[in-house]
């Protein structure tokens, strides 16, 4: 991250060359680097045994139950709660809550 701030404060030319790289909205630089960066990950995954999870419905059915449900009400209710007199950090805290990579 240092060295991306460093190249883009001291060689202003860079951002716009990036800015460039991009089709229609996407930017092919980000889509790259998005890629390099989920692929380790996703490697690691033993989709052989991905079978087995689902044997077991309980464990799955909790999961989604968790995460596309009680942490959307948890931090809608938290915005409402505690920032209603704030609506911006009220909005803000509500797409955190519907983002499921960030929770």
């Amino acid at each position: 991250m240092a060295a991306g701030i460093a190249i883009g404060y001291f060689s202003p030319a860079v951002p716009a060359l990036i800015t460039g790289l991009s089709v229609g909205t996407p930017s092919i630089p980000t889509a790259i680097g998005l890629i390099l960066m989920m692929y380790p990950p996703l490697a690691k995954v033993k989709y052989e045994e991905l079978s087995k999870v689902f044997q077991n419905t309980k464990v799955p059915g909790l999961s989604l139950v968790r995460n596309w449900i009680a942490g959307q009400v948890l931090m809608f209710a938290l915005a409402i709660i505690f920032l209603w007199d704030q609506p911006l950090f009220m909005y803000g805290l509500i797409l955190v809550g519907i983002t499921r990579c960030v929770q």
